[in-house]
């Protein structure tokens, strides 16, 4: 588990009563439900800020939603177009006929590079 909020880099607090900074598991593709490589550990308060909206939804609320939230909905987005791209190079190492394998490469390094991303 992450120290801090992959999202909005909220310190994580577990043992304590559910709050904006509490560990929640998020579904990358809610479609695809909770299974092991569809879910990531965020904050509850950036979960609540997804929820099930499409990355076009929450691209909108960064634009035109409650300006105090505007900053965290471009987190989210950022977070989600992140995912989006990692799940795209993940299709295309599955069908990778090549022996080296690039796709798998690059996909293996931006999920360690996307389990160490900080927000800033």
């Amino acid at each position: 588990m992450p120290r801090r909020c992959p999202v909005l880099g909220l310190p994580l607090t577990v043992g304590a009563a559910r709050s904006a900074s509490s560990p929640s598991l998020d579904r990358i593709n809610p479609a695809e439900g909770y299974r092991p490589g569809n879910v990531r550990v965020i904050s509850d308060q950036a979960n609540r800020l997804k929820s099930n909206r499409s990355l076009e939804q929450v691209v909108q609320l960064s634009q035109r939603g409650a300006p105090e939230r505007r900053a965290q909905y471009a987190a989210v987005a950022a977070y989600m177009e992140r995912e989006a791209l990692l799940a795209e190079v993940k299709r295309k190492a599955a069908i990778d006929p090549s022996p080296s394998k690039p796709w798998q490469v690059i996909a293996d390094f931006l999920e360690s590079r996307f389990r160490e991303y900080m927000p800033r």
